[in-house]
């Protein structure tokens, strides 16, 4: 439910096309659509070609929007979209417009549609709002109209996809984890500078020109706009799993405002230079630059960990061979849903890890039985849940599978811890030992702070 765009568009598509093939089409075509709306918001946001043009060759050639979005994901489909929604929300930006004007109606609409891409964008909406209230002609009559569309829109997606009810008091324990700052580790910057330098060198230099005493206002306030979406996403980002590299594509549409601004100075000081070895010598950085950008992007993963990548992985096995055990249509709960939905085409949730854990409509709980899959995956990212499993779900295991296969997750690689372990359990059980759980582990709580006290 959290990104229910991307697959919204595989079932449009399911006439015509195999889930997996129509995921693969969407993902391709959104990633190169993709260089031709960069451009189309560049050219608007900053009003320059020579920038658009800049910003668009950038995204052509950045690693991360090449091999993440060559993934079965909807990272591309996010950006895509993201991008449409920048271009229409620029083009509008300084018209003076009246309440309820069509064309800020679509925009307020549209951006609840660029967050059912990706949840996460959200967060986006503070930085569009400064942008709304310091350079709109009439920005309540336009905030007034925005947020009505986008309330429309959502009663209306909310309405035609039946998404579930979570419960408030653990929704708030969930989002509550998010409060909590880890201790800053500078080496997902190093990797994005690493993989994109282009990108981050430009877009530094931009940022630089851009909160120069001497800028212009409406200058000034892009590069607080587009800074400001940089560190709301990777703040986000960095909370849910500093490790997870692909994230980095969400951050590139509002690296590449800065970036692009960054390239057309650079460009306007090469073509400055009266002395021809100069202007040869500037020009030739920047061609063998853009080449070795290339050259990365091009090679993409590759290379990386000897190949790894390139074949299948923990995750792809596994539900290969826990397929047989599980019949047509029964509901999986495991820690990461595509391999296993891939290879079953059966209902597939993920989890959290602390109580409830599981987050599904009443009528689910009152029907279905769940098969849980206990992979090294569960164990690593969800533990508390894992644990629960094993301890408590033991008399319900019907499976084990012993696996070989190197568990890679972020940028690590490390052989399994145990193996794989198929579980078969009424929900309506599965919430009631949960409930148990939680009443124990809430007992253990206040019987240890009355022995310290």
């Amino acid at each position: 439910w959290t990104r229910p765009l991307y697959s919204t568009l595989i079932n449009l598509l399911a006439p015509a096309a195999a889930p997996e093939t129509a995921a693969r089409i969407i993902s391709f075509v959104a990633g190169a659509f993709g260089i031709l709306l960069a451009y189309g918001f560049l050219a608007t946001a900053l009003q320059s070609r020579t920038a658009a043009l800049s910003s668009a060759l950038l995204l052509a050639l950045s690693y991360n929007h090449a091999v993440w979005g060559g993934f079965i994901l909807s990272d591309t489909t996010g950006v895509a979209m993201l991008l449409v929604f920048l271009w229409i929300f620029f083009k509008y930006l300084n018209e003076e417009k009246r309440l309820a004007a069509f064309s800020d109606l679509v925009i307020g609409a549209f951006f609840i549609i660029v967050v059912s891409a990706r949840y996460e964008y959200l967060v986006l909406a503070l930085p569009l709002l400064y942008l709304v209230c310091t350079e709109s002609v009439r920005p309540v009559e336009r905030v007034a109209t925005f947020f009505s569309a986008a309330i429309v829109a959502l009663a209306a997606i909310y309405f035609f996809l039946h998404p579930f009810i979570i419960d408030s008091s653990a929704a708030a324990r969930h989002f509550g984890s998010f409060a909590d700052v880890p201790a800053f580790d500078a080496g997902w910057l190093w990797k994005f500078v690493r993989s994109d330098p282009l990108i981050a060198v430009l877009s530094a230099l931009g940022f630089a020109l851009m909160f120069r005493r001497n800028a212009e206002r409406r200058v000034r306030r892009l590069g607080v706009f587009a800074l400001s979406s940089v560190l709301l996403l990777g703040f986000f980002y960095y909370q849910t799993n500093p490790a997870m590299q692909r994230y980095y594509i969400h951050l590139v549409p509002f690296l590449l405002l800065p970036a692009g601004y960054g390239a057309r100075a650079a460009l306007r000081w090469i073509k400055e230079q009266k002395y021809f070895s100069r202007r040869y010598a500037a020009t030739l950085t920047l061609v063998v630059a853009l080449a070795l950008q290339g050259s990365v992007s091009y090679q993409g993963l590759h290379k990386k960990d000897d190949g790894i990548w390139f074949l299948a992985g923990y995750e792809e096995i596994a539900a290969a061979r826990i397929a047989p055990s599980v019949p047509p249509g029964e509901l999986l709960v495991v820690s990461f849903p595509e391999p296993y939905f891939l290879a079953t085409n059966n209902p597939t949730h993920s989890i959290a890890d602390a109580p409830p854990y599981l987050y599904l409509p009443e009528h689910i709980f009152d029907a279905k039985e769940a098969f849980i899959v206990e992979d090294e995956g569960m164990r690593r990212v969800f533990p508390r849940f894992s644990a629960f499993v094993h301890d408590s779900l033991g008399e319900y295991s019907i499976a084990r599978i012993s696996l070989t296969a190197p568990f890679r997750y972020g940028g690590s690689r490390s052989m399994p811890t145990g193996d794989v372990v198929l579980y078969k359990i009424p929900l309506q059980t599965l919430r009631q030992k949960i409930e148990n759980k939680r009443i124990e582990d809430t007992y253990e709580i206040d019987r240890t702070n009355s022995l310290l006290q």
